[in-house]
Parts: C-alpha cells; structure tokens; sequence
C-alpha cells in the first residue's frame, strides 16, 4: 500500500486567505480586520503564494460558495 491522493473538490470562485477571513468574521458579526501583507519567507508560504491550495486541474468544481457554505 501507499499514500494515495484524495480527489479535489472545489467551490466554484476562487476566495484568497484574506477575504475567507473576512468572511468569516462578517458570518460572525465582527467588525472588519486591519490586514497587513508580509513577505512569504520559508517553503510553506512559498508553496501557497505558487498556488500549492488551489485544487488540481482535474478537480471537480461546483457546489455552493464559501460565502454560501458559511450561511447556515
């Protein structure tokens, strides 16, 4: 056996780190947040600034939207 990569499953618009967490706290009746851009220093933040958490290709895209999914 071996790792094997689960199927992407994506919403349909793309949501940056920033709105999702705006987002969210609208969703939970807090005000707006001062955001601030720094540098990606180090793999990790390399690695998404290239794209890394956006889903494959082959993704399946659909579904609701992040602002939907958060509306309960």
């Amino acid at each position: 056996s071996g790792y094997q990569r689960a199927a992407d499953h994506a919403c349909p618009e793309r949501v940056s780190l920033s709105e999702a967490v705006q987002l969210i706290r609208a969703t939970n009746g807090k005000p707006p947040t001062q955001m601030i851009t720094l540098p990606p220093i180090g793999g990790v933040l390399q690695a998404f600034k290239g794209g890394a958490d956006l889903p494959a290709a082959d993704a399946t895209i659909g579904g609701s939207s992040f602002h939907e999914f958060l509306t309960p």
